[in-house]
């Protein structure tokens, strides 16, 4: 299933999981960053992956465009206001 956030303007801030191993840079690299939620994503398992846009990508819009987004579970982010 596939639901669009209702709010394209919603905010989280990426927070890696308490006692997480860092498996790769990009894990690194992109804690503590903003981003923007463009949709939510619930698999046939009912896991929930959060598709998001980050803040201060130069390319924000054109990858949003394109469809391309970095995916992370619920308890990886935070939202912000």
């Amino acid at each position: 299933a596939l639901r669009r956030c209702k709010r394209p303007t919603t905010r989280a801030r990426r927070s890696p999981r308490a006692g997480q191993r860092r498996s790769d840079a990009s894990d690194i690299l992109i804690d503590g960053r903003i981003a923007t939620i463009e949709i939510i994503y619930t698999d046939y398992d009912d896991k929930t992956h959060i598709a998001v846009t980050m803040d201060d990508d130069p390319g924000q819009d054109l990858l949003r465009d394109l469809g391309i987004y970095r995916f992370f579970s619920t308890d990886e982010i935070e939202l912000i206001n």
